[in-house]
């Protein structure tokens, strides 16, 4: 009984130390943009940045050396910076997003938003 509780005591630790290990190595540690997960409504990608599961690469994509606490990386977009949200997002057509051609940017954060889940800017 005393084996088992030990055990299981072992297991919790680590998981919680292996779970610390794997969130330690985000784009929002080290303080380099921990500002973006302060929006209330995050956007998916960087929510799942925020639990360890490399969001980021969604939209930006590494090239060269990586981040580190004393230098930034080099990254670039993942596709055409018009064609991000379109990737992901279908253009509705019963809204006035079709009026404004493939500036989501104009109205909408892509990292996240205090106002609503739209990640409105405006």
């Amino acid at each position: 009984m005393k084996n088992k509780i030990a055990a299981a005591l072992y297991l919790a630790v680590a998981t919680i130390f292996l779970a610390g290990a794997a969130l330690a190595a985000t784009c929002i540690d080290g303080g380099c943009h921990k500002y973006q997960v302060s929006y209330k409504f995050l956007h998916g990608p960087l929510a799942a940045e925020e639990l360890g599961a490399g969001g980021c690469v969604s939209c930006h994509v590494p090239k060269g050396a990586p981040c580190t606490k004393k230098d930034a990386g080099i990254f670039e977009y993942a596709d055409k910076k018009s064609d991000l949200c379109t990737y992901c997002h279908n253009k509705s057509t019963s809204t006035t997003h079709l009026d404004h051609n493939d500036d989501c940017l104009s109205c909408h954060s892509p990292h996240g938003s205090n106002k609503d889940g739209k990640m409105l800017n405006k």
